[in-house]
């Protein structure tokens, strides 16, 4: 490696130290132009100063640390406090929903996992809300929380919840057969047979070059025929022919 310079070459850069100086000083700026001031101007328009940034990412890391070691009530009073002083953080808002589940999963009374869970679902609606590129780029899909939503609300007996919840989702989209079959799972659980059949039905309706739905739609029916002894015959009779061509068209698309 070489170390010593000729006095020609020291005597080039010493002549040339100043406007080097300054070329470097103008491309830090243009640097902090295109990087830094964007994100400064974002924090200045939320109504964040950078301080404030700087707490808040103190504050969520002390919570992710107080989370790694078990201490998940602490790891919540950690994430409010970065809340405050940054309300769109969405990390701070996804890792307080994970603090909270973990709570919910550790109590055994029903009254206190519901409000664990009701915690959660509004923090992992507020990520939702503020958009998965503000959480970082290993930030799970939209569709990953979601289905984390309806998970909590299920398990912590808020079946009304998640039916809303679900129907909300396929109001968005028309064609999400997938939520369609969950609602008609739902729905048959808590003994609404016709709204379970209305959900099976769109489902297939949705889904018409698949067997499984087909499947699905005509074993429904047999069951429902079956578990109504009140049903009267003409009204049977028409359920188990809806029943059979749903059957027959699962059978001709495998």
């Amino acid at each position: 490696m070489r170390i010593l310079q000729s006095p020609r070459e020291y005597r080039k850069k010493l002549r040339a130290g100043p406007e080097a100086l300054h070329g470097r000083i103008r491309a830090a700026r243009a640097r902090w132009l295109a990087l830094g001031a964007p994100l400064l101007l974002a924090g200045i328009a939320a109504g964040c100063s950078p301080i404030d940034r700087l707490r808040a990412r103190l504050q969520l890391k002390e919570g992710n640390r107080s989370y790694l070691r078990g201490e998940y009530a602490e790891a919540i009073q950690r994430y409010d406090a970065a809340l405050r002083f940054v309300p769109e953080q969405a990390q701070a808002h996804l890792n307080r929903a994970y603090a909270h589940e973990a709570l919910f999963r550790a109590s055994d009374d029903p009254e206190e996992r519901r409000r664990l869970a009701t915690e959660a679902v509004r923090s992992l609606q507020a990520s939702i809300d503020l958009g998965a590129k503000h959480a970082g780029a290993q930030a799970p899909s939209r569709d990953r929380l979601e289905q984390r939503i309806v998970t909590l609300y299920v398990d912590s007996q808020q079946t009304d919840e998640a039916v809303r919840f679900l129907q909300a989702r396929v109001e968005r989209n028309p064609q999400d057969a997938a939520t369609m079959q969950m609602l008609g799972h739902l729905e048959a659980e808590r003994g609404r047979l016709d709204e379970a059949l209305r959900w099976q039905r769109r489902r297939a309706h949705a889904q018409p070059e698949s067997p499984e739905a087909h499947y699905a739609l005509g074993a429904f029916v047999w069951q429902l025929s079956f578990r109504n002894p009140f049903m009267e015959a003409a009204a049977r009779d028409s359920l188990l022919e809806e029943g059979l061509a749903a059957l027959r068209r699962a059978a001709e698309l495998k």
